[in-house]
């Protein structure tokens, strides 16, 4: 059991395991992705924290969305790698891009992404990398324009290469969690 922000009591659960229609596989609750894999939530979030550990292989490249529609929501990148002008694991896609990978191809890093509210938090092995907090009419391109908080799906999608997912768990909060 997972006590919230202002002390609401919810139920921890994990995040809907098994092999998809897109090929991804799931392993002693280890997700495998390759380029193209999806794996979504059964459920709809709108307040959650979702932590785990992953894995990029070299070049690696994955997403993980939410409060999607599989077309729509936020995208968090998991990219390791040089600096070489790449977003790398943590950034809020085309929000707050990180440049500078706190984390290491080859091997496994903790993440955590909180929702509450207007507001994102991200961290990669414990460093807070994002905090972002959703204006009331936020600017967005065309091809942004429905990238807003809501409620949705979480979504695992490969992008290149091969990453993994472990231990992943989604704590609902409740809607007024701040």
């Amino acid at each position: 059991e997972y006590t919230g922000a202002v002390g609401e009591s919810v139920t921890t659960i994990t995040l809907s395991a098994g092999k998809n229609a897109d090929g991804a596989t799931v392993k002693n609750e280890e997700i495998t992705l390759a380029a193209g894999d999806k794996i979504t939530s059964a459920s709809e979030y709108k307040n959650f924290i979702i932590e785990g550990k992953a894995f990029t292989e070299k070049d690696a490249e994955a997403s993980l969305l939410f409060h999607t529609d599989g077309e729509s929501g936020y995208e968090v990148i998991f990219r390791n790698g040089a600096m070489d002008g790449t977003r790398k694991s943590g950034s809020l896609a085309a929000v707050r891009n990180l440049y500078r990978s706190l984390a290491e191809d080859s091997s496994w890093f903790d993440f955590q992404i909180a929702v509450r509210g207007k507001n994102i938090a991200i961290s990669i092995n414990g460093t807070d990398v994002v905090c972002y907090t959703e204006p009331e009419n936020p600017y967005r391109t065309d091809e942004y324009a429905h990238r807003t908080l809501g409620t949705g799906n979480i979504m695992l999608v490969g992008k290149s290469g091969t990453t993994k997912f472990s231990d992943l768990l989604v704590t609902p909060l409740s809607d007024d969690a701040r």
